[in-house]
C-alpha cells in the first residue's frame, strides 16, 4: 500500500441542519449504534463535536463530551467518537480531528485530560492514539456489553499537570 500525502481540511460545528451526515458517518465506521438521543445532546450542545471538511465535502468527523476523571475527579475531555471516511484515510485527517480537539482545550486549564476508551480488537486505534502521545492506563474487561469483544483499553492524553487542591 503506498503512503498517502497529508490532506489539509477545514473545520466546522456540527449542527440540526448537518448532524445526519454525522450519524451516517458513525453507522458506516463504528460497532456501536448510537441513539437519536446521542444526536439530539450535539445538536443541544450537551456533547460536542467538529467535522473535518475538504472541497466542501464532510470528510471526517470527532465527537467529544465533558467529563470526571474516575481515579482524580476532576473535569477532562471524552472522545466519543472519530471517524474518516474510507477514501480519505491514511491522509492525517484523523490526526488533524485530534489536534484540533487538543487545540480547543490547551488554554482550559481546569482541564488536564483528553480520555477515552478502545476496543481491544482495535489495535489500529490503539496505535493511532499511542503514537499522538496517549498513554495506556489500563485494560478494562467487559467494558462493551453489545460488541465482541468486550474488553477495552482506557487512554489518556495529558493537557496540562493537575492543579494542586487548596
Amino acid at each position: 500500500m503506498s503512503e498517502k500525502k497529508e490532506i489539509k481540511v477545514v473545520f466546522g460545528d456540527i449542527t440540526k441542519n448537518n448532524y445526519n451526515q454525522l450519524k451516517q458517518l458513525n453507522n458506516l465506521y463504528l460497532p456501536v449504534r448510537y441513539s437519536d438521543g446521542f444526536y439530539y445532546r450535539i445538536m443541544k450542545h450537551l456533547r460536542y463535536g467538529r467535522f473535518a471538511y475538504y472541497n466542501d465535502i464532510i470528510v471526517g468527523a470527532i465527537t467529544w463530551k465533558y467529563d470526571h476523571c474516575e481515579e482524580t475527579k476532576e473535569k477532562n475531555v471524552y472522545i466519543m467518537t472519530i471517524n474518516v471516511l474510507e477514501a480519505y484515510q491514511r491522509n492525517k485527517i484523523g490526526s488533524q480531528l485530534l489536534q484540533e480537539l487538543i487545540k480547543l482545550h490547551k488554554d482550559m486549564k481546569e482541564i488536564n485530560y483528553i480520555n477515552l476508551h478502545v476496543q481491544e480488537s482495535n489495535e489500529i486505534a490503539r496505535k493511532f492514539y499511542l503514537s499522538a502521545g496517549f498513554e495506556e492506563v489500563k485494560k478494562i474487561e467487559n467494558y462493551y456489553t453489545d460488541v465482541e469483544p468486550k474488553g477495552a483499553y482506557y487512554l489518556r492524553y495529558k493537557l496540562h499537570e493537575p492543579q494542586e487542591k487548596k
